[in-house]
């Protein structure tokens, strides 16, 4: 589909630079070879941009968008910019939302958001509403779990007994039909009562009470172009221009359907995708998501960005062999001094010392950024790895998780952020994050509302009662239903709770709390716990705080400090999905199992001397640790077991150390059980 706009100059490159508070040279020739600058200038032409990490990408990203809009033609027309997060969005309502530009951009007829938001908006619901479906929630999670509680309970408990998975009760078709469900060792029939009342379940929530999964949204997407094909001429009209962000990212559902709307038969339109395949999402089985129709990057249009403006020469020189795509990465970032460029190490440690490298990571810091704490306090410390909750059998396999190198740690965590005082502070904290999800499209928003308010309610009935004391779980709804099992009234009164404040996203005026809901839950907790709280308990105040804005309830974070009262470091733990998109001062990335050591399996890429072949499983780990290895401005540092490089008789290979400090690891020490270093 032809898009009629007019050449970009060299003096609206200038104006963008201006506009978003550039260095003058920010797009110029000289640093990449020109690729930016035709990347700007590029009209009506389809293009895959494959950025390395700290290109960036969203910065020129968010230029070529700002220039397109300030000459866009077309009042009825416009740009669709596509991604996983809003990162876009909030970029440019950071540097443009006060200029006309940036006003036009968010605003009809152009659109901003995520794919799912835009399934959503433009494809699933109109045909949902045409069909006469309510649309009340649309939460996987929580789909599952009220179909799930739909059961007959004589189905219920043999599906539990045949390991049946919740997420087989979805529809896969227009029909409402569920898919084959694995029951055992074998296929459940269809003819069956068990998948019989799973269907009857999936189709009650959808046509009676508007409950739908996420996945759903994308077979209503595509049931309406199957049955209104003109439906994706209307789309192209109305966007004859669209960018994708983090494509990588995509998953074959989301690729798929995307192709089909904009690309798949005649009219297609032009397209711009921005992405890093070297950076692709993995789930929690450690499978990659990849999209395997319309694959990304296509060869034939296909830009490279492999100058990073995040790291030195010396970051780029040891995370570049872990690229699977061969991005030779180019490290333009900031000038950080001999002496850091020299510091990148690698700490060896066994079982005994995997408890003690925190330590000596941080008492490495304080060496290399001898900086005062005013500055040590600016900086981002980070430790990362692969593997974050522990499981049974992780004992056996030291380091397995983050607990292994910090027993504090909590996967759970999510910020800092202060714990709740109030029921309803915890209601505001679900109705918060849950429209966060909401709006990234990444799901669970109805089922983290839930969460939410239930752990409102557990907690509040471990106060009033010190006989009450479950273990901490993570289904608390599921929980309480047990629980309230033998009390009709009650478990009605809870649902109606949740109900009202999860489900509808209600929340009650002072007059309706004091009338209504606070008794309610005054009875809820008063079954679960058998104490009956006074009404005028300070936890079933209406005063909300205003200054809190917690979507987290936690108290703790985790952070691990190393120093003494003169200067001291923070390092923040995390997993390396958690700091995907990141940057960082320095980064410890720290072995994890997975089947078998991480860096034992990518050792060789460690070290400079990347395998000729590489198996699917190593193409995981490499594109996992790629992503930990590329947050750093400053410093990298490993933590790996000794044993990777020892010989039979435990023995350090010198080679090994020898080629490593080759290759750019220039510090390799052996920590033991107290922390200390000896520098080999």
């Amino acid at each position: 589909m032809e898009v009629g706009l007019q050449k970009i100059t060299d003096d609206d490159i200038a104006w963008v630079v201006r506009v978003l508070g550039l260095p003058a040279d920010a797009f110029s020739p000289e640093k990449d070879g020109g690729a930016r600058e035709r990347i700007l200038k590029s009209i009506s032409e389809t293009l895959d941009v494959s950025a390395c990490p700290g290109s960036g990408k969203t910065t020129l990203l968010v230029a070529k968008l700002a220039i397109l809009a300030r000459n866009w033609p077309y009042r009825r027309q416009g740009m669709c910019i596509l991604s996983h997060t809003n990162v876009a969005k909030e970029e440019i309502e950071k540097h443009l939302g006060g200029t006309e530009v940036g006003r036009s951009l968010l605003s009809y007829p152009h659109y901003i958001g995520t794919i799912h938001g835009f399934v959503n908006e433009f494809m699933a619901l109109p045909w949902l509403r045409a069909k006469g479906f309510p649309i009340k929630v649309i939460d996987s999670e929580f789909a599952y779990s009220w179909r799930w509680n739909k059961l007959k309970p004589w189905t219920r408990e043999n599906a539990e007994k045949a390991f049946v998975s919740k997420s087989v009760i979805t529809a896969t078709n227009a029909q409402l039909s569920i898919g084959q469900v694995p029951w055992g060792k074998g296929i459940l029939g269809v003819d069956k009562q068990p998948y019989k009342d799973m269907s009857d379940s999936c189709r009650e929530s959808i046509q009676k009470f508007g409950i739908h999964t996420h996945d759903e949204m994308f077979m209503w997407a595509n049931d309406l172009m199957d049955c209104l094909p003109s439906i994706k001429q209307h789309i192209r009209g109305r966007f004859p221009l669209v960018f994708f962000d983090e494509v990588q990212d995509n998953s074959e559902a989301q690729s798929s359907i995307l192709h089909r709307a904009f690309i798949e038969g005649d009219g297609a339109v032009c397209r711009v995708r921005f992405g890093d395949s070297d950076q692709e999402i993995f789930d929690h089985a450690g499978k990659v998501n990849r999209a395997n129709a319309d694959k990304f990057p296509s060869d034939d249009v296909k830009y490279d960005l492999p100058n990073s403006h995040r790291f030195g020469k010396s970051i780029a020189n040891l995370a570049s062999p872990l690229s699977v795509a061969k991005m030779s990465l180019v490290g333009q970032g900031p000038k950080v001094g001999s002496s850091k460029d020299t510091a990148h190490a690698i700490f060896l440690i066994d079982e005994g010392s995997t408890g003690a490298v925190l330590k000596a990571y941080g008492q490495y810091l304080l060496s290399v950024f001898d900086e005062e704490q005013e500055l040590l306090d600016r900086f981002t410390f980070v430790a990362v790895g692969a593997v974050h909750r522990d499981k049974d059998g992780a004992e056996k396999n030291k380091p397995h998780n983050l607990s292994h190198y910090c027993i504090g740690y909590d996967p759970d965590i999510a910020s800092k952020d202060p714990r709740p005082k109030t029921f309803l502070q915890y209601v505001k904290a679900g109705h918060r994050l849950g429209q966060k999800f909401s709006t990234e499209g990444t799901g669970g928003e109805s089922f983290t509302t839930v969460e939410r308010i239930t752990l409102g309610i557990m907690n509040f009935a471990k106060e009033v009662s010190t006989q009450f004391d479950p273990k901490p779980r993570n289904r608390n709804h599921r929980f309480i239903l047990e629980l309230l099992r033998n009390d009709k009234a009650s478990c009605d009164k809870y649902l109606k709770l949740i109900g009202y404040l999860a489900i509808d996203r209600n929340f009650p005026s002072e007059a309706d709390w004091s009338a209504t809901w606070k008794d309610i839950v005054i009875d809820v907790v008063a079954s679960l716990s058998g104490v009956a709280p006074n009404r005028d308990h300070p936890f079933l105040d209406y005063q909300l705080f205003e200054g809190f804005c917690s979507n987290h309830i936690g108290t703790q974070n985790n952070t691990y400090t190393v120093g003494d009262d003169e200067r001291k470091v923070n390092i923040k733990l995390g997993s390396i999905h958690s700091v995907k998109g990141e940057t960082h001062t320095a980064t410890l990335v720290m072995d994890t199992f997975n089947k078998t050591h991480h860096l034992k399996k990518i050792f060789p890429w460690i070290k400079g001397k990347p395998k000729k072949t590489i198996p699917d499983s190593d193409v995981k780990r490499l594109k996992l640790h790629y992503v930990a290895m590329t947050r750093p401005s400053h410093l990298i540092c490993l933590a790996m077991k000794k044993s990777h490089i020892e010989n039979e008789n435990g023995e350090i290979k010198q080679k090994e150390v020898d080629m490593l400090k080759k290759h750019g690891w220039s510090k390799v020490a052996v920590v033991d059980n107290t922390g200390k270093c000896n520098w080999l």
